[in-house]
């Protein structure tokens, strides 16, 4: 005899690697709304100061994107090589920052303090976000 295949009605069980990389992401997510939110504001002062507060938040947004994915690859590993993927993740988000940042002012020529305020709204955001449960 030969059981059917039992379907979960249950909640999802996942182990603490993607509970973290889901956790990552979602976090990316609600920074680039803060992004949008901040460039909503510059709206008034004009297009291109909007353009430059929703640049700056979303270079933080992909920053903690790319973190979240880097530091969650590989699935569960030793102490060691958990460290060295988190120090990995933080360098390639601040390195992204950094290019976005020389990128919004160098070649877009992007007003720099909407792009800074959108950039420290997206910091900012980061502690309180983290604190939100879902």
């Amino acid at each position: 005899m030969r059981l059917a295949p039992q379907k979960s009605t249950g909640p999802v069980s996942m182990n603490a690697v993607e509970a973290g990389r889901r956790s990552g992401y979602r976090l990316a997510a609600m920074q680039a709304l803060v992004a949008v939110l901040v460039a909503v504001v510059f709206l008034m002062q004009g297009g291109q100061s909007a353009v430059g507060a929703l640049f700056g938040g979303l270079a933080i947004a992909a920053g903690t994107a790319v973190m979240a994915w880097r530091a969650t690859a590989g699935g569960v590993q030793a102490a060691g090589s958990v460290l060295v993927r988190l120090a990995s993740a933080l360098l390639i988000k601040w390195v992204l920052i950094g290019v976005a940042m020389y990128i919004a002012f160098a070649r877009l020529e992007l007003p720099p303090l909407p792009v800074l305020a959108g950039l420290c709204a997206g910091l900012i955001s980061y502690p309180f976000l983290i604190g939100l449960k879902s």
